[in-house]
């Protein structure tokens, strides 16, 4: 149906690097929320992870200096960032993304037995959807991807 990308999140200024493959100049940990994939991503690489249940909280953190960066879903963060300027303006995103993973509409064997022609038809229209000119323009809009 639809990608989705963990990002870092870092202050403004920060001299934390990101090339796709390393986090450097970390002196601090990184924030992820509780239970992510993210996170066990980054411990794999060897990163200090701390985990927090709350996008709030640890966007906090992370303005407050008590995190050196933030990794999760830009679908989460980006509209927090843009509703609350006064707090969040000093945040800016890192990119390559850190993992982008592809989200799929399933339907269940007994469905699919039954209505193969129905589920078919569901993912042709989600594939037309996605291909639109419409939809790509909704994607790289500034109101989703600032």
């Amino acid at each position: 149906m639809f990608d989705q990308s963990y990002r870092l999140f870092v202050r403004a200024g920060s001299d934390v690097g990101w090339d796709g493959k390393a986090l450097t100049n970390l002196r601090a940990p990184v924030g992820a929320t509780t239970g992510f994939a993210v996170a066990q991503v980054l411990g794999a690489m060897g990163v200090a992870i701390e985990e927090e249940p709350s996008h709030i909280a640890n966007l906090r953190k992370l303005a407050a200096g008590r995190l050196d960066a933030y990794a999760e879903l830009d679908t989460h963060i980006r509209p927090v960032l843009r509703s609350n300027p006064a707090e969040f303006g000093g945040i800016v995103e890192l990119s390559p993304p850190i993992l982008t993973k592809p989200y799929y509409l399933m339907f269940s064997k007994i469905f699919y037995a039954k209505a193969p022609e129905v589920a078919e038809r569901i993912w042709d229209a989600i594939a037309v959807v996605n291909e639109s000119s419409a939809y790509q323009d909704l994607l790289l809009s500034s109101k989703y991807m600032d």
